[in-house]
């Protein structure tokens, strides 16, 4: 994205960038037709809730600790769902956990 606004504020034709852009999302989608993998992971992502108990968990879970936090956040001691639920030892989603104690608005602020 940098390098498109770069390219954009540098004087590069807006063809070329379109071009470039259209060849970018055919070869990531021809990467995703062509590995079952990837294309469940496309679809945990689009519909996490399709299949809660599998590809779609971690994102369901996410889900889940953010909403329960609200605008304000629960804290750490009346916290409704135990972080261990939310993040496994395999991801890094520790995100939602710390938005869902501290606040989502907090979150927002820091980046996270």
């Amino acid at each position: 994205m940098i390098l498109f606004f770069m390219c954009l504020v540098g004087g590069t034709r807006f063809i070329y960038l379109a071009l470039s852009g259209a060849a970018a999302v055919a070869g990531g989608w021809l990467l995703i037709v062509q590995s079952p993998y990837r294309f469940r992971r496309l679809t945990a992502f689009l519909d996490p809730f399709a299949d809660a108990q599998d590809s779609g968990y971690q994102l369901v879970q996410s889900l889940f600790a953010l909403g329960s936090g609200g605008i304000t956040g629960v804290g750490i001691g009346p916290a409704a769902r135990s972080c261990s639920t939310c993040r496994k030892r395999t991801t890094t989603s520790s995100s939602p956990c710390w938005a869902r104690n501290w606040a989502s608005s907090a979150c927002r602020w820091s980046s996270c």
